[in-house]
């Protein structure tokens, strides 16, 4: 799936999707989407099967399922908390699959990193078009 821009002079690091209902819904959205897109460097060529029609082959029993509620460093309200742990148990139980702990860490150079690799969008350069009404920096 592309990452060209959702939001024009945005850093590059848009995310694009739709919410989906079932794993074979975001299979079918994939298959959609899926291949290379000139607009963005980054895209991959198409797998050579349908990811929808890859499901028949998985079987998600055994699964590790690690639910987390603040990445390990962000704060979560009790009540998010306790609808991921809702969500996680059920998940869980639904595909004969496994909680195990995560424990998350974020490197101290990702910050650096990202504005690095974003210089040229937050400079004004994406590479890609933007619309007639675009306001932004240029």
């Amino acid at each position: 799936m592309t990452r060209g821009p959702a939001f024009p002079g945005s850093a590059g690091n848009d995310h694009h999707g739709v919410l989906t209902r079932t794993v074979r819904g975001t299979a079918r959205f994939l298959d959609v989407v899926r291949g290379t897109d000139e607009t963005d460097p980054a895209s991959l060529p198409a797998p050579a099967r349908p990811f929808e029609e890859q499901l028949a082959t998985v079987d998600p029993g055994g699964l590790r399922i690690a639910p987390s509620t603040g990445l390990g460093f962000v704060p979560c309200e009790p009540r998010v908390a306790a609808v991921v742990r809702g969500a996680a148990e059920a998940l869980t139980g639904a595909i004969g699959g496994r909680e195990v702990p995560a424990e998350v860490t974020v490197d101290g150079r990702c910050g650096a990193a990202f504005r690095t690799l974003s210089a040229p969008r937050y400079a004004g350069w994406s590479g890609t078009p933007r619309p007639r009404n675009w306001r932004g920096r240029t």
